[in-house]
Protein backbone atom coordinates (compact mmCIF):
# COMPACT_ATOMS: atom_id res chain seq x y z
CA UNK A 1 0.00 0.00 0.00
CA UNK A 2 3.17 2.11 0.43
CA UNK A 3 4.46 1.32 -2.57
CA UNK A 4 0.83 2.15 -4.65
CA UNK A 5 0.16 5.39 -2.49
CA UNK A 6 2.52 7.24 -3.65
CA UNK A 7 0.96 7.17 -7.19
CA UNK A 8 -1.74 9.42 -5.22
CA UNK A 9 0.50 12.02 -4.94
CA UNK A 10 1.84 12.50 -8.17
CA UNK A 11 3.62 15.88 -6.66
CA UNK A 12 0.46 17.83 -5.93
CA UNK A 13 0.71 18.29 -2.32
CA UNK A 14 4.00 20.07 -2.87
CA UNK A 15 2.81 22.27 -5.94
CA UNK A 16 -0.59 22.96 -3.59
CA UNK A 17 1.63 24.04 -0.85
CA UNK A 18 3.56 26.21 -3.37
CA UNK A 19 0.61 27.65 -5.11
CA UNK A 20 -0.80 28.62 -1.70
CA UNK A 21 2.57 29.92 -0.33
CA UNK A 22 3.14 32.07 -3.33
CA UNK A 23 0.85 34.68 -2.31
CA UNK A 24 1.88 35.08 1.07
CA UNK A 25 0.67 33.59 4.44
CA UNK A 26 -2.02 36.38 5.49
CA UNK A 27 -5.29 35.62 4.40
CA UNK A 28 -6.15 39.38 4.85
CA UNK A 29 -4.87 39.74 1.20
CA UNK A 30 -8.42 40.44 -1.00
CA UNK A 31 -9.10 37.32 -2.72
CA UNK A 32 -6.25 34.90 -1.00
CA UNK A 33 -9.12 33.32 0.85
CA UNK A 34 -10.82 32.69 -2.57
CA UNK A 35 -7.98 31.47 -4.45
CA UNK A 36 -7.03 28.82 -1.41
CA UNK A 37 -10.63 27.73 -1.77
CA UNK A 38 -10.12 27.18 -5.33
CA UNK A 39 -6.10 25.44 -5.43
CA UNK A 40 -7.56 23.18 -2.65
CA UNK A 41 -10.89 21.96 -3.97
CA UNK A 42 -9.34 21.07 -7.41
CA UNK A 43 -6.04 19.37 -6.36
CA UNK A 44 -8.52 17.40 -3.48
CA UNK A 45 -10.46 16.27 -5.98
CA UNK A 46 -7.56 15.04 -8.55
CA UNK A 47 -6.11 13.32 -5.35
CA UNK A 48 -9.65 11.44 -4.40
CA UNK A 49 -9.61 10.13 -8.54
CA UNK A 50 -5.67 9.22 -7.71
CA UNK A 51 -6.62 7.87 -4.65
CA UNK A 52 -9.58 5.48 -5.70
CA UNK A 53 -7.43 4.60 -8.52
CA UNK A 54 -4.70 3.29 -5.93
CA UNK A 55 -6.34 1.56 -4.00
CA UNK A 56 -8.11 -0.43 -6.61
CA UNK A 57 -4.86 -1.65 -8.09
CA UNK A 58 -3.22 -2.34 -5.02
CA UNK A 59 -6.61 -4.28 -3.49
CA UNK A 60 -7.21 -6.26 -6.66
CA UNK A 61 -3.09 -7.19 -7.55
CA UNK A 62 -2.53 -8.25 -4.08
CA UNK A 63 -5.18 -11.13 -5.29
CA UNK A 64 -2.97 -12.97 -7.57
CA UNK A 65 -0.19 -13.07 -5.52
CA UNK A 66 -0.18 -16.45 -4.36
CA UNK A 67 2.33 -16.15 -1.32
CA UNK A 68 -0.01 -13.76 0.40
CA UNK A 69 -2.90 -15.49 2.53
CA UNK A 70 -6.03 -14.63 2.85
CA UNK A 71 -5.96 -12.25 5.52
CA UNK A 72 -3.23 -10.30 3.97
CA UNK A 73 -5.52 -10.44 1.10
CA UNK A 74 -8.70 -8.45 2.68
CA UNK A 75 -6.42 -6.76 5.04
CA UNK A 76 -4.64 -4.58 2.29
CA UNK A 77 -8.45 -3.60 1.31
CA UNK A 78 -9.24 -2.54 5.02
CA UNK A 79 -5.72 -0.84 5.27
CA UNK A 80 -6.41 0.95 2.12
CA UNK A 81 -9.01 2.86 3.71
CA UNK A 82 -6.61 4.01 5.94
CA UNK A 83 -4.37 5.31 3.60
CA UNK A 84 -6.78 6.89 1.61
CA UNK A 85 -7.77 8.65 4.62
CA UNK A 86 -4.51 9.78 5.42
CA UNK A 87 -4.02 11.14 1.89
CA UNK A 88 -6.77 13.04 2.12
CA UNK A 89 -5.91 14.53 5.85
CA UNK A 90 -2.57 15.48 3.94
CA UNK A 91 -3.95 17.61 1.20
CA UNK A 92 -6.23 19.26 3.54
CA UNK A 93 -3.01 20.26 5.37
CA UNK A 94 -1.42 22.13 2.65
CA UNK A 95 -3.34 25.19 3.83
CA UNK A 96 -2.25 24.87 7.34
CA UNK A 97 1.42 24.43 5.93
CA UNK A 98 1.26 27.41 3.57
CA UNK A 99 -0.58 29.43 6.41
CA UNK A 100 2.42 28.29 8.83
CA UNK A 101 -0.43 25.93 10.90
CA UNK A 102 1.45 22.73 10.95
CA UNK A 103 0.76 22.14 14.90
CA UNK A 104 -2.78 21.64 13.99
CA UNK A 105 -2.10 18.69 11.57
CA UNK A 106 1.11 17.88 13.61
CA UNK A 107 -1.36 17.64 17.06
CA UNK A 108 -3.97 15.61 15.05
CA UNK A 109 -1.32 13.24 13.77
CA UNK A 110 0.01 12.60 18.04
CA UNK A 111 -3.70 12.13 18.69
CA UNK A 112 -4.64 9.49 15.92
CA UNK A 113 -1.79 7.87 17.17
CA UNK A 114 -2.12 7.51 21.03
CA UNK A 115 -5.77 6.77 19.85
CA UNK A 116 -4.56 3.73 17.98
CA UNK A 117 -2.08 2.46 20.43
CA UNK A 118 -4.54 2.43 22.69
CA UNK A 119 -7.17 0.46 20.71
CA UNK A 120 -4.35 -1.83 20.09
CA UNK A 121 -3.45 -2.39 23.72
CA UNK A 122 -6.94 -2.87 24.23
CA UNK A 123 -7.41 -5.44 21.69
CA UNK A 124 -3.97 -7.26 22.71
CA UNK A 125 -4.89 -7.50 26.05
CA UNK A 126 -8.33 -8.97 25.18
CA UNK A 127 -7.44 -11.25 22.37
CA UNK A 128 -10.11 -13.80 24.01
CA UNK A 129 -13.36 -11.34 22.44
CA UNK A 130 -12.21 -11.24 18.79
CA UNK A 131 -11.13 -15.19 18.28
CA UNK A 132 -9.67 -15.86 14.87
CA UNK A 133 -10.37 -11.71 13.76
CA UNK A 134 -7.89 -10.90 16.15
CA UNK A 135 -5.29 -9.75 12.95
CA UNK A 136 -8.78 -7.52 11.18
CA UNK A 137 -9.55 -6.01 14.28
CA UNK A 138 -5.85 -4.52 14.56
CA UNK A 139 -6.74 -3.31 11.19
CA UNK A 140 -9.86 -1.49 11.69
CA UNK A 141 -8.23 0.33 14.89
CA UNK A 142 -6.13 2.06 12.34
CA UNK A 143 -8.87 2.81 10.15
CA UNK A 144 -10.69 4.07 13.28
CA UNK A 145 -7.75 5.92 14.35
CA UNK A 146 -7.22 7.62 10.62
CA UNK A 147 -11.21 8.81 10.73
CA UNK A 148 -10.05 10.84 13.97
CA UNK A 149 -7.02 11.97 12.65
CA UNK A 150 -9.09 13.23 9.42
CA UNK A 151 -11.82 14.89 10.75
CA UNK A 152 -9.40 16.45 13.27
CA UNK A 153 -7.57 17.69 10.30
CA UNK A 154 -10.22 18.88 8.33
CA UNK A 155 -11.77 20.92 11.23
CA UNK A 156 -8.81 22.78 11.74
CA UNK A 157 -8.32 23.44 7.63
CA UNK A 158 -12.11 24.36 7.24
CA UNK A 159 -11.32 27.11 9.27
CA UNK A 160 -8.65 28.76 7.30
CA UNK A 161 -10.95 27.83 3.80
CA UNK A 162 -13.92 26.50 3.00
CA UNK A 163 -13.42 22.59 1.55
CA UNK A 164 -15.04 21.84 -1.59
CA UNK A 165 -14.44 19.76 -4.68
CA UNK A 166 -12.96 21.87 -7.91
CA UNK A 167 -13.20 20.65 -11.25
CA UNK A 168 -11.76 23.32 -13.54
CA UNK A 169 -9.98 20.47 -16.10
CA UNK A 170 -7.55 23.37 -17.72
CA UNK A 171 -6.22 24.35 -14.52
CA UNK A 172 -5.66 20.37 -13.89
CA UNK A 173 -3.87 19.55 -17.06
CA UNK A 174 -1.36 22.66 -16.47
CA UNK A 175 -1.00 21.78 -12.77
CA UNK A 176 -0.44 17.68 -13.72
CA UNK A 177 2.42 19.14 -16.10
CA UNK A 178 4.04 20.61 -13.69
CA UNK A 179 3.78 18.29 -10.88
CA UNK A 180 4.58 15.18 -12.40
CA UNK A 181 8.29 15.07 -12.13
CA UNK A 182 7.70 15.96 -8.66
CA UNK A 183 5.83 12.58 -8.32
CA UNK A 184 8.02 10.69 -10.88
CA UNK A 185 10.90 11.64 -8.32
CA UNK A 186 8.84 10.48 -5.02
CA UNK A 187 7.56 7.12 -7.42
CA UNK A 188 11.23 6.43 -8.11
CA UNK A 189 12.35 7.12 -4.42
CA UNK A 190 9.67 4.96 -3.08
CA UNK A 191 10.48 2.25 -5.50
CA UNK A 192 14.10 2.32 -4.64
CA UNK A 193 13.38 1.86 -1.03
CA UNK A 194 10.71 -0.88 -0.71
CA UNK A 195 11.13 -2.79 -3.81
CA UNK A 196 13.22 -5.06 -2.14
CA UNK A 197 10.61 -5.99 0.64
CA UNK A 198 7.96 -6.48 -1.96
CA UNK A 199 10.11 -8.83 -3.65
CA UNK A 200 10.80 -11.01 -0.73
CA UNK A 201 7.19 -10.83 0.20
CA UNK A 202 6.03 -12.34 -3.13
CA UNK A 203 9.08 -14.96 -3.51
CA UNK A 204 8.69 -16.12 -0.53
CA UNK A 205 5.78 -15.31 2.10
CA UNK A 206 3.97 -12.11 3.39
CA UNK A 207 5.65 -12.67 6.92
Amino acid sequence: LAFVGILADAGLFAIAVREMSRQGASSKLQGTREKDEFILGNVLSMRLILIIGAVLLAGFSAQFISSYPPEVRLGIWITAISMALSIVAGTLSSVLQARMKIQYFSGSLVIGKILLATLIFFIAQNAGLFGENLLLTMFWAGVISNVIFCSFVAYFASREVRIRLGFDFDWWRKTLKVSLPYGFALILQTLYLRIDIILISILLSAS
